[in-house]
């Protein structure tokens, strides 16, 4: 019972599918040494194929609930384009995984068994959870410092004039900045609407700032470009 709650923390729900899967494919496998026989089950070539399939579910699941605004790449504020780069990456990993496999059996169940949990848990354990809640002055936490980050790559802190804040605490000078981007991405009508300005909605600005495969409109620029470098201290 302990082996699956770590396998639900790590991995969710396709960590238990694929656990399930082994566990089917060893209950199959005629040897009483129970080593052996789960290690002959991951040298199937069954659970390689299988196991990819996961792999890839997983992922697929991860860039939609990206798509939809529902979690967030954790590290990928100030790379906007991260989740377009590690596309290929899944998908060669998973080529690598299904054909070794077949190709180089004697490394079969390590190699397979090493790249698909690597692939499982990299679908769960690199996603945020988006908030729930519009983020305003004196919010903090990862979410504040993901919107940051993504503000200062799409130039909105400099629109602004003010110096940049990445420190995950939602500043006045934040709050500046996410004025900048309603007003690039037309996000600030209806104008009565102005308890919301500067605040980021989970449906509205969170959605527009987050999502991997419709990058958001660039801020305009500042009118006095680096004001805060000849501010004295």
């Amino acid at each position: 019972m302990e082996l699956l709650e770590l396998f639900v923390a790590w991995g969710g729900h396709w960590m238990v599918l694929l656990t399930a899967v082994a566990l089917v494919l060893a209950t199959r496998v005629d040897e009483e040494d129970a080593l052996r026989r789960w290690q002959a089950a991951f040298s199937t070539p069954a659970f390689a194929t299988a196991g990819t399939l996961v792999a890839l579910a997983a992922w697929a699941e991860h860039y939609a609930r990206l798509q939809w605004g529902l979690a967030y790449l954790r590290g990928s504020g100030a790379l906007p384009h991260l989740p377009l780069l590690l596309l290929p990456a899944v998908l060669g990993l998973a080529a690598v995984a299904w054909l070794g496999a077949r190709r180089w059996p004697a490394a079969r169940p390590w190699l397979s068994l090493a790249i698909v949990l690597l692939l499982v848990v990299g679908a769960v354990r690199t996603l945020g959870e988006a908030p729930a809640e519009p983020l305003g002055l004196a919010d903090r936490g990862p979410a504040v410092r993901f919107a940051q980050q993504r503000l200062e790559a799409l130039g909105c802190f400099a629109a602004t004039c003010e110096p940049p804040e990445t420190d995950g605490l939602y500043g006045t000078a934040t709050h500046e900045a996410v004025t900048a981007f309603q007003l690039a991405n037309g996000l600030d009508r209806p104008r009565f609407d102005l308890p919301f300005l500067g605040r980021v909605r989970p449906r509205h600005e969170w959605l527009r700032l987050k999502r991997p495969f419709t990058p958001p409109q660039r801020c305009g620029v500042c009118a006095e470009p680096a004001r805060w470098e000849r501010r004295e201290p």
